[in-house]
């Protein structure tokens, strides 16, 4: 399955239609936190991500929205076969293991978004981000994300965020380079 930049893969308070596999591009994880339905983004999914089946297991509509920032294709398991899926009793632990990392990572993006000094906020989301991204045999990561997505992940304006990386990048604790840090 493939989505266009710009896009919804699916709206908090959907119907779930299954799990899904981030192959390709990048997601970012969204949730209206107030009645009027301000938007925060609790973190920008990169490919290997799994996702969504939360609301699956816990038979409710979908408990946030994933918008699609960089076209991006899937793997998605329908709902009736994941059903069918986790029967198994060890597919069933994979799944809530992966749920619980998901879980996870929405808590610590919450925990960051609250650091009223908005360059703890930038080094915490950036230090997840690298987390999230490592691959086995590679010391220091770069996030890959544009200062867009970065800044959307932080919930601040891309003008704010890049006085941050130029300071952190003049202080040596970091580099930029192009859609990544």
């Amino acid at each position: 399955m493939h989505r266009a930049a710009g896009t919804s893969l699916y709206e908090q308070g959907d119907t779930p239609n299954g799990p899904f596999a981030l192959r390709e591009g990048a997601i970012a994880v969204e949730v209206a936190v107030d009645a009027e339905s301000t938007v925060r983004s609790l973190f920008i999914g990169t490919p290997g991500l799994w996702f969504g089946e939360s609301a699956l297991l816990a038979r409710s509509p979908r408990f946030a929205t994933v918008r699609v920032i960089r076209a991006s294709s899937f793997y998605v398991v329908p709902a009736a076969h994941f059903e069918d899926l986790v029967t198994d009793p060890e597919v069933l632990r994979a799944v809530a293991i992966l749920s619980v990392e998901t879980f996870s990572r929405a808590l610590q993006a919450l925990a960051d978004a609250g650091h009223r000094q908005l360059r703890a906020r930038v080094a915490g989301r950036l230090v997840a981000m690298a987390s999230e991204q490592a691959r086995p045999g590679v010391a220091h990561p770069a996030v890959q994300a544009s200062q867009a997505e970065l800044a959307a992940a932080c919930n601040l304006s891309r003008k704010s965020l890049n006085r941050i990386l130029r300071g952190l990048a003049t202080d040596g604790v970091l580099a930029v380079g192009y859609r990544q840090v």
